[in-house]
């Protein structure tokens, strides 16, 4: 039985069954039971959202995570998603089609199959096409976190117009978020998701070689330290990973907001050596 016809099973069970379907299907994998996870899962994809929309994350997420465990695992696996990969390709050439959401699925699955240097090869293409800039945008995620595999940290600037503005529309977005009724936790959860993805952009900048690294961290302090001092060790780390340690980080760490933390200590070391390095020309 093909995904298609587990499709035609299951088209009309409620939206509140999804997750135990997800939950069979991960039970599958787990067990070894292939030929049902491949159709479990082959059903979850093309049918989660429309019966359950606020899956989305776990459908972007952990389900192509094992997606790509079943398909190394069983090879008819690979077949059933690389048709459900190559059908999405067919819906960009629809002119009704969303390509943004297309193209991100095509880019998760793509990558669940194995195939990051197609996905690679597309980006190298859409980059220079301004038509292209939503599909790069809606695909964000995967595709920087594909280039820094490959320690391309320079061309995430290339998915990005103008980080500095998107900073700064995010700083009236908290701002907002923070006079809204929502618990502290759930607000502080979204601030570190969002920390966690715009200081990818200042790695990019540092290695771009761009003037606007430091209006970047300028607008990063504005929008993120005055409600918490250590959020500009987070935009260390990154430039720390990236390679792209520079003077001025030496500064941020003898802020005395910050200078005490035991986790600044550790990475004044790190800094340290890496400016060591650069001093020395290694």
């Amino acid at each position: 039985m093909g995904g298609a016809d587990v499709a035609d099973e299951q088209e009309s069970r409620p939206a509140d069954g999804v997750v135990r379907q997800y939950r069979e299907a991960r039970g599958h994998l787990d067990s070894g039971r292939f030929a049902e996870a491949t159709r479990a899962f082959a059903w979850l994809w093309e049918n989660m959202l429309r019966a359950a929309p606020a899956m989305v994350g776990v459908r972007g997420s952990y389900m192509v995570g094992e997606i790509a465990r079943l398909v190394v695992a069983y090879p008819p696996a690979r077949e059933v998603f690389q048709r459900i990969r190559d059908e999405t390709a067919s819906q960009l050439q629809d002119p009704g089609a969303d390509r943004i959401e297309a193209r991100r699925d095509w880019v998760k699955l793509t990558l669940a199959l194995g195939e990051e240097d197609r996905v690679i090869e597309w980006f190298e293409a859409a980059a220079e096409m301004p038509e292209a800039r939503g599909e790069l945008e809606g695909s964000e995620l995967d595709l920087s976190q594909a280039l820094i595999r490959r320690g391309r940290w320079a061309d995430l600037v290339r998915l990005c117009n103008d980080p500095v503005a998107r900073l700064s529309l995010h700083r009236t977005f908290l701002a907002r978020l923070r006079s809204s009724s929502l618990a502290p936790g759930e607000i502080e959860d979204d601030e570190w998701a969002q920390r966690w993805m715009y200081g990818r952009w200042y790695a990019g900048l540092l290695a771009a070689g761009s003037p606007e690294a430091d209006t970047f961290a300028s607008r990063w302090r504005e929008t993120f330290q005055n409600q918490n001092p250590r959020t500009i060790l987070d935009l260390l780390r990154w430039a720390l990973q990236a390679g792209e340690a520079r003077p001025i980080h030496r500064e941020w760490l003898d802020d005395p907001a910050v200078a005490w933390l035991p986790e600044a200590t550790e990475l004044r070391k790190t800094l340290d050596a890496a400016l060591g390095d650069v001093a020395s020309g290694e």
